[in-house]
């Protein structure tokens, strides 16, 4: 932790040189427990259905320090049905630095959006989002394929903030799964036709009295998939519907009388609420 923060304050400096800038002013930044302070999320690109509804965001890290990043994925085939969180801790003037950083580069004020760069389009790359909240505002900037072939100093230097605070988990030592307490359920009509063989995958009895063509919210298709629907199970339902969830695959069906559908789930953020 010692080693990236001194890189942290090392690159801050570069960075206010480069742009011309005097050391920044004090920013308030939130410090409360579950208060969102960076995140760094990709999404997007040509996914299987339901990939997109149980995706987590890279890393999200709180005012109290509380880093939480996804979990090893099991090796299966199909993959899960859902994901999982790991987290550790960073002091708090570690995280001042990652927050100094931010706003010399410019993440801080309205929200602003880059632009692929590259020498060949990329259809179906996703873009990557970096959420940094100070003086009680978010501010947001979305960029295209980061990582591809770029020239803007912009783009540049949000690569590079990311990837120092890919880094963060590198020198954190062994890390502790999260044991969520809030889950986000999908259910989706089966597309054969793209993503995993449904064939591949069991039947389980679905664990709700409701049935699946009601059950939850209607949610936005995503492209592939129909009929998509979510729900926040927490408590008694979070207990019943654990054994099922958590040895489901991408290809598990979940049967409910004639009705069938595959699912996903993903533990909620201590910011996030409902679907």
């Amino acid at each position: 932790m010692r080693t990236l923060r001194t890189a942290l304050v090392t690159s801050l400096s570069l960075v206010m040189v480069a742009c011309g800038d005097a050391a920044p002013t004090t920013v308030e930044r939130p410090t409360g427990v579950g208060e969102l302070v960076v995140r760094v999320h990709t999404a997007g690109g040509l996914l299987p259905p339901l990939e997109r509804e149980r995706q987590l965001p890279e890393i999200s890290i709180y005012g109290d320090g509380l880093v939480l990043v996804p979990a090893p994925l099991r090796d299966i085939f199909p993959g899960p049905a859902g994901y999982a969180l790991q987290s550790f801790r960073i002091e708090a003037d570690l995280l001042d630095d990652i927050v100094a950083e931010a706003v010399a580069i410019g993440l801080r004020g309205p929200d602003r959006y880059l632009e692929q760069e590259g020498p060949e389009f990329v259809a179906d790359a996703g873009a990557t989002t970096v959420t940094v909240v100070t003086d009680g505002s978010p501010h947001v900037t979305t960029a295209d394929v980061l990582f591809d072939e770029t020239t803007s100093q912009e783009r540049q230097l949000l690569a590079e903030f990311v990837s120092k605070l890919h880094e963060l988990q590198t020198g954190a030592g062994d890390l502790a799964i999260s044991k969520p307490s809030r889950l986000r359920v999908y259910i989706a009509a089966p597309d054969p036709g793209f993503g995993p063989d449904v064939e591949l995958g069991d039947e389980v009895a679905w664990p709700f009295a409701e049935p699946l063509a009601s059950w939850g919210e209607p949610m936005p298709p995503d492209g592939l998939s129909v009929d998509v629907r979510c729900r926040v199970v927490e408590g008694d339902e979070l207990d019943a519907a654990l054994p099922v969830l958590q040895f489901a695959t991408s290809a598990t069906i979940v049967v409910s009388g004639d009705e069938r559908r595959i699912l996903a789930h993903r533990p909620l953020l201590p910011d996030e609420d409902g679907c």
